[in-house]
């Protein structure tokens, strides 16, 4: 099915830095980004095949796996 115009594009964040993920999450929200959050490796991972998912920043020092396995 095309997308319309209406979609919003997907972002998820993880990282366990509680004020990184705010930071990022207004900056996304406000160039029309819906958000999804993880606080760690296990967490994003679950996440990282989220259907629609347009870019994923991960950080690379996180408890469980960190940015680098999950890819």
């Amino acid at each position: 099915m095309p997308s319309s115009v209406t979609d919003k594009k997907k972002a998820l964040i993880a990282d366990d830095d509680e004020s990184v993920v705010w930071v990022l999450d207004e900056f996304l929200r406000e160039k029309g980004f819906e958000t999804i959050k993880a606080s760690d490796g296990t967490e994003a991972s679950a996440l990282i095949r989220t259907p629609g998912l347009t870019i994923a920043l991960l950080d690379i020092n996180m408890p469980g796996k960190d940015g680098l396995e999950i890819l």
